[in-house]
């Protein structure tokens, strides 16, 4: 019943892409000091 944790992955994030974006985004304000 459960797919390839790769592929479940990818749907997720496709599914969720502003939530990805948004996440993305905080990593790199942490990243470079900004956060």
């Amino acid at each position: 019943m459960l797919d390839d944790p790769q592929k479940s992955l990818r749907r997720l994030l496709s599914d969720d892409d502003d939530t990805v974006k948004c996440g993305i985004n905080i990593g790199e304000a942490w990243l470079t000091g900004e956060f």
